[in-house]
Order: structure tokens, then C-alpha cells, then sequence
């Protein structure tokens, strides 16, 4: 197989992995998407209950920027679907919800208080 036949199955792969993100980001961006997982339902329910229920659950949980996204929406997302498709999505080791606190700072900024 020359070059181009190469390019052109690598540059097929790249556009279906862009397709696919352009389709999947702004579903699974939905707190209702997250609220699916019957594992996080309380985490849910509590959530729409609070101060916070009009920021969506990525505001908190994917730092931003690029290196935020990939790593906290496109690997640690996947690796949640997998773990709840495929695994012990009840494993308390699998029940890993981090929020940088950096992201709680952009909008809590004024509570810190400077000695």
C-alpha cells in the first residue's frame, strides 16, 4: 500500500473521531446525560436541589482549556461510560467525582480571605 492510501484512511479516521466529539460533547455536556447513570442519582437529585442546580456539571468537573477537556471530559468521561457499560460502576474506587479547586475559585474568588 503506497502513501497516499494511508493518508487518506488516517485523515478518514481523524474526521470520524472529529465527528463523533462534535455529536457526543454537547450531549454528554447535558446534566440530564450525567444523571442517567443510576449510580450518581443521588449526587443528582442533591444537585438540582442546590445553589448550583443552574451550572451545568461541567462547569465544575472539566477544568479549562484544552488539557482540561481531554483529560477530564473526553478520557475520564469515557472511562466513566466504560466503567458504567462494562464494570462495578458501584465500586467506591470507580466513584471518583474531582473538582479542581481552581474551578471553584472562578466564580468563588471574593470568599477567599488574604491574611
Amino acid at each position: 500500500m503506497g502513501w497516499k492510501p494511508k493518508v487518506t484512511i488516517a485523515l478518514a479516521l481523524v474526521a470520524c473521531v472529529l465527528a463523533f466529539g462534535a455529536v457526543a460533547t454537547p450531549i454528554t455536556s447535558q446534566p440530564t446525560f450525567c444523571a442517567d447513570c443510576h449510580t450518581i442519582a443521588p449526587s443528582y437529585e442533591s444537585w438540582v436541589k442546590s445553589s448550583h442546580r443552574e451550572v451545568a456539571c461541567v462547569a465544575c468537573h472539566v477544568r479549562p482549556g484544552i488539557e482540561g477537556w481531554l483529560h477530564d471530559k473526553a478520557w475520564a468521561g469515557t472511562k466513566d461510560v466504560a466503567i458504567y457499560l462494562f464494570g462495578a460502576p458501584t465500586d467506591p474506587r470507580n466513584l471518583q467525582a474531582k473538582v479542581d479547586s481552581a474551578v471553584c475559585l472562578s466564580c468563588h474568588r471574593n470568599i477567599l480571605r488574604m491574611s
